[in-house]
């Protein structure tokens, strides 16, 4: 019996409804009447995935206005660096914490400012006071410290950090009734519990934006830290208080000089 032969039809693959197609976008650009190509293509899903907990998901259409937008950065960039651009970063990042944010770094920056003119009049030869010195410099470099974690954070936002100018503070701190040292000190106290009242001020900020993020930054890292500056400060107030104006003020000189070695020798190593 002869064999039959079986005609074989091959036919095309069906195309997956689950590819993308991948197409290229023009904007137009209003000023100068030329339509340009992205940079990038756009993808798009034909069809959404929908996973197990019923939770939809479309990859490349959710994402797309983030890659158009960060087309149109791109392509208004004229200089090598990317500088003129907004940041690639920032993403739910307000204006409004982003000024608050620049507000705190200038608060920080001038306290340091009058710790530091604080520590040069204790240091000097006709004072005397190294001990004094030495715990002055040691918050002026704090607040400095506390200036540059908010600029990181800033900049780790995609925020633009703008510096404003500090006002020159005053160098002479003594008091004809309470003395320099109890006279510094309170101040110290007030700026102290201004800088609470301002983070505190920069949080509430944040909060109203519904900005997760830095609220947790502020609450972990500057909040709980300035309330124990407060309580230390006042502690320390108190102290200068009950020794008056007498020996008790050599005294507790010579405890910070053994605290803030490094100002001994009137280098003010930490400023």
């Amino acid at each position: 019996m002869p064999s039959q032969r079986h005609a074989i039809t091959r036919t095309p693959p069906r195309r997956s409804r689950h590819l993308s197609s991948i197409v290229r976008s023009q904007e137009k650009n209003s000023s100068e009447g030329e339509e340009s190509r992205d940079l990038y293509p756009t993808a798009t899903i034909e069809k959404s995935e929908v996973f197990s907990n019923g939770i939809t998901f479309s990859a490349f259409s959710e994402v797309a206005k983030e890659v158009q937008t960060l087309e149109k950065q791109v392509s208004r960039v004229t200089d090598p660096g990317l500088t003129k651009g907004p940041s690639f970063a920032r993403a739910l990042y307000t204006e409004e914490v982003e000024s608050a944010f620049n507000d705190q770094i200038n608060v920080e920056l001038s306290i340091s400012y009058v710790y530091a003119a604080m520590a040069a009049y204790f240091a000097r030869d006709n004072v005397g006071l190294r001990g004094f010195a030495g715990y002055f410099a040691s918050e002026s470099q704090e607040e400095r410290t506390h200036a540059n974690m908010l600029l990181k954070h800033q900049v780790k936002r995609g925020g633009r950090v703008r510096l404003g100018a500090i006002s020159s503070p005053e160098s002479e701190f003594f008091h004809s009734e309470k003395g320099d040292v109890l006279f510094a000190a309170e101040l110290a106290l007030s700026l102290e519990k201004l800088n609470f009242q301002k983070l505190r001020a920069l949080r509430r900020v944040a909060e109203g934006v519904q900005d997760d993020e830095t609220t947790h930054y502020l609450d972990d890292y500057l909040l709980e830290k300035q309330a124990m500056d407060v309580e230390e400060t006042a502690i320390f107030v108190s102290k200068l208080k009950r020794i008056g104006l007498g020996h008790g003020v050599w005294h507790m000189d010579k405890e910070l000089m053994e605290k803030y070695p490094n100002a001994i020798d009137g280098i003010l190593s930490g400023l």
